[in-house]
């Protein structure tokens, strides 16, 4: 029997059926198709390794901090990682600073950029980063710390470096080195590159837009560009479509399964640089849908898969949290939650659900691996609630089966 970790299933009218076991179909038709790797540009950041003077940083604006005298900000010629300076930000106070640099760049959403740079600490108590701020078109600030790269306490020289998507509504970026609490932290030889666009590596792909596959219960429809399913169910009609919430995965190869009730897919997790294979398979005569991961590697930030199933007008979430809550998907109070599934202030039960606005069906997500898994409420692009498994790194890996 498989290690299934995610059964998806619509729901007979009145009733949240049970799981039956899930048999693995063997054999695999590989569509084997090449990837474009995009060629990462030149750094974006002026001035990145401090040498340029002109004053204490050209191409740097000053050192903001949030209490007034606490902090200052020069060149150092004594201790640099590469080159004749670095930057010095020394901070006594317990709040944030920060120092951005004076441009910004133009960006278009799933953007794929990489940030890094060498950071040394002394006494740091908080923490400093790299990161990026994002705009929207009027100048807005979308979110202050994208793509964030931390480090703290007492240490030499050390890189920073990870990955991260421009989010939907973004069109300018703005690098920056912020931190938090006292401590001294040199920076040196920094880079920020674009790396490609989400979007356009699923097209470089080549394959076909849909795969379907059936069983007596249920019809499946896989977007492939975009990794979205759809899902029907035979006994009353109705369709489960998937909301495009997530980032970064792009679908390299699928096949169908042998018995033709199912594909197995080669996902790319542009965050992490991780493969991970995903098997789906529809129950022989059950409504349902099982979901397994594999992948080795590090995973620095959560994988999102699969997508949330979009809610109608008038729906519920049905969080197992305390003795269970159910959540109008149209009540803009409510605050979106992440949840952990393997202890307390989270589910107390590793299942989740939506119904439909009549409470005549429903889709419920039985987590069969909940260790090193949260679930994340969200909103759509039409403002509604709806809910998706996050999987989280186990010491730092994917490490095995979810």
């Amino acid at each position: 029997m498989s290690e299934t970790s995610t059964t998806t299933r619509p729901i007979l009218e009145g009733a949240w059926k049970m799981r039956t076991p899930w048999i693995a179909i063997p054999g695999l038709l590989w569509a084997s198709v090449a990837f474009g790797q995009a060629t990462p540009a030149r750094s974006l950041i002026q001035n990145a390794g401090f040498e340029d003077e002109g004053g204490l940083a050209q191409g740097w604006g000053l050192l903001w901090t949030r209490d007034r005298d606490v902090g200052g900000a020069a060149l150092d010629a004594s201790v640099k990682h590469l080159g004749g300076h670095a930057l010095r930000v020394s901070h006594k106070g317990d709040k944030d600073w920060s120092m951005q640099q004076a441009q910004k760049v133009a960006v278009s959403p799933q953007d794929i950029f990489i940030v890094s740079g060498w950071v040394k600490c002394e006494g740091v108590e908080g923490a400093v980063s790299l990161s990026v701020t994002t705009e929207d078109a009027q100048g807005k600030v979308i979110q202050w710390m994208h793509g964030r790269q931390d480090a703290r306490g007492t240490h030499d020289w050390q890189e920073l470096k990870g990955r991260f998507i421009v989010p939907q509504n973004c069109v300018a970026i703005r690098f920056r080195v912020t931190g938090s609490g006292p401590g001294t932290a040199w920076f040196d030889d920094l880079s920020l590159t674009k790396e490609g666009n989400v979007a356009e590596m699923a097209k470089q792909t080549g394959l076909e837009r849909t795969v379907t596959f059936e069983s007596a219960t249920l019809a499946v429809s896989l977007d492939l560009s975009s990794a979205l399913l759809s899902v029907r169910d035979k006994r009353n009609g109705k369709v489960w479509p998937q909301a495009a919430l997530g980032e970064g995965l792009v679908v390299r190869k699928g096949a169908k399964l042998e018995a033709a009730t199912g594909v197995r897919l080669e996902l790319l997790d542009v965050l992490n640089g991780l493969t991970v294979e995903a098997t789906l398979a529809a129950s022989p005569t059950a409504p349902e849908l099982a979901v397994e991961l594999k992948g080795q590697g590090k995973l620095q930030s959560a994988l999102k898969f699969p997508q949330p199933f979009a809610p109608e007008p008038g729906a519920f979430l049905v969080i197992p949290l305390n003795e269970g809550i159910l959540y109008p998907v149209d009540d803009q109070t409510v605050r979106p939650l992440r949840l952990v599934g393997y202890g307390g202030h989270g589910i107390c039960m590793a299942w989740f659900g939506l119904t439909d606005s009549q409470f005549k069906s429903g889709v419920m997500a039985i987590i069969e691996t909940p260790d090193d898994m949260s679930i994340q409420m969200l909103r759509d692009k039409d403002g509604r609630l709806t809910v998706q498994p996050i999987w989280e790194a186990s010491r730092g890996e994917f490490a095995y089966p979810r």
